[in-house]
């Protein structure tokens, strides 16, 4: 899991955003934190959405690159945005995919 903030320009059709504070569990089922971030790039056509992105982190105990793909959908009055998600790891000799859904609202700024 992680949090997702996306900025949509929908004159020049660019999205910009940033994935933070994720989390993974632990052997023992129990949520912990993970100290990364990742930026997303990606594009609006019409009522659709596509961002991606691609990292390195450095775990502590080596390297690990991901990779991931968002695709959703504006719903609604356009404020809403439903997708699906998959993001792919590496590293320490495993390969692991991660397919999930996304909801994001938006948010103004006062």
């Amino acid at each position: 899991m992680a949090d997702v903030e996306m900025n949509v320009d929908f004159d020049d059709a660019g999205l910009t955003g940033e994935l933070a504070n994720f989390r993974e569990l632990d052997d023992n089922g129990q949520p912990q934190d993970l100290d990364i971030t990742a930026n997303l790039t990606g594009t609006v056509d019409d009522s659709r959405l596509t961002a991606s992105f691609q990292e390195q982190f450095d775990t502590g105990d080596g390297t690990i690159a991901a990779s991931g793909l968002l695709e959703g959908v504006f719903v609604g009055d356009g404020s809403e945005v439903l997708g699906e998600a998959r993001i792919t790891s590496e590293g320490g000799g495993e390969r692991e995919t991660l397919d999930g859904t996304f909801h994001a609202t938006e948010q103004t700024t006062p």
